[in-house]
């Protein structure tokens, strides 16, 4: 019998419910899988924490990545772009049993426009992904843009952090697009993968929890790397 191959969920650890639940479908998965064994990864819903290479080169070396989504955190969001931007085919989920961050989500605009599948519980959640056939990742060109090699990802409220971040990019003379939310009120995943995977570097700025609308900019933001290298996050000077 040929080795399974692996993949990996990624899933905040709270609340403990949805934690429960993908831990059971998990089980119920690998026991029906003949291709395929999925390992659950956990991530905690404290902001900052460091993503270390080795998970990095997990993601890179994994055949799918599939995300629960109910509840929008940092971790997990990134290493969904992560996955993207490495040419791995990404799976979103969200638990309709529980009320989740749906509003943050729509104000946000990347999750639903990649697309995602509705569960209630793990027989549900197991089904969904024993059924699954398709792995095909996300199919995009990496062509830099040389007229404008930077994309700024600016935030709803500009202070004196972003006019100086912004300003130094001027000084070292880089030319530059930008996402700017009072222009688009929401970004969608064709545009983010597509605008990163021009750039040269991306510049995304993290807002403190005190600044107004933080998650969107935070988990918003587009981190889908070209060729599989994360972009670049600035947070504030």
């Amino acid at each position: 019998m040929p080795e399974k191959k692996t993949a990996f969920y990624a899933y905040p650890g709270t609340p403990t419910e949805i934690a429960q639940t993908i831990q059971s479908a998990i089980v119920g998965f690998n026991a029906a899988s003949p291709a395929f064994n999925l390992e659950g990864w956990e991530k905690n819903d404290i902001s900052g924490i460091p993503l270390t290479a080795p998970i990095f080169s997990k993601i890179s070396t994994c055949e799918f990545l599939a995300a629960d989504v109910t509840y929008l955190n940092e971790n997990v969001a990134f290493e969904a772009g992560y996955a993207i931007g490495s040419k791995k085919r990404c799976l979103l989920f969200v638990n309709s049993a529980q009320t989740g961050d749906h509003e943050l989500a729509n104000n946000i605009g990347i999750f639903d426009t990649l697309g995602y599948e509705k569960y209630e519980n793990s027989q549900m959640l197991t089904k969904l992904l024993v059924s699954r056939t398709d792995y095909k990742p996300i199919e995009f060109e990496v062509a830099i843009n040389h007229q404008q090699p930077v994309y700024i990802v600016e935030p709803a409220k500009k202070n004196d952090a972003h006019l100086i971040l912004v300003s130094r990019t001027k000084k070292a003379r880089l030319k530059y697009r930008s996402f700017n939310p009072d222009e688009d009120v929401r970004s969608s995943a064709s545009d983010a993968i597509r605008h990163v995977a021009q750039s040269a570097g991306v510049i995304a700025p993290l807002q403190l929890a005190s600044v107004q609308k933080f998650r969107e900019q935070n988990i918003g933001q587009p981190q889908i790397a070209r060729d599989g290298q994360r972009a670049h996050e600035s947070p504030h000077f």
